[in-house]
């Protein structure tokens, strides 16, 4: 029954906008429930447990609606930033890779090798001639 209890606590979490902090705070409050329901019920499994407690989504729910309405605007605000500035970094990035492999690609055609099979024969009976002058 740990372990279901373990995802129900996961699930919970997932479903409270608050700080971390705060989640943790309304999960010992949970645990400390469970715990309390297992004392006096101690052949309580874990369909009676979610029976009490309700649905991780209903006991989130329930604990939103005891916080501070500020603090969960506030919080979701900043989460709200946190992705932006992701979002932002990634189109930036994007961006920048875009425009370089343009120039490298405008830089390779501009390049211009060309292949010649002809044959240069210089004279070098000039140069003797400089040289000796």
């Amino acid at each position: 029954m740990t372990k279901e209890l373990n995802q129900y606590y996961r699930e919970v979490r997932s479903h409270l906008f608050c700080p971390k902090g705060e989640q943790d705070h309304l999960l010992a409050k949970a645990h400390q429930m469970v715990e309390e329901l297992r004392e006096s019920n101690p052949d309580l499994d874990y369909s009676g447990v979610v029976e009490f407690l309700g649905e991780p989504q209903e006991l989130a729910s329930t604990f939103m609606e005891c916080m501070d309405p500020a603090m969960v605007e506030g919080y979701k605000k900043k989460k709200k930033r946190i992705r932006i500035s992701i979002v932002a970094f990634v189109a930036a990035l994007i961006a920048a890779l875009s425009i370089f492999s343009i120039y490298v690609v405008q830089l390779k055609s501009e390049a211009q090798f060309t292949y010649s099979e002809d044959l240069v024969i210089e004279d070098d009976t000039n140069e003797q001639n400089e040289k000796t002058e």
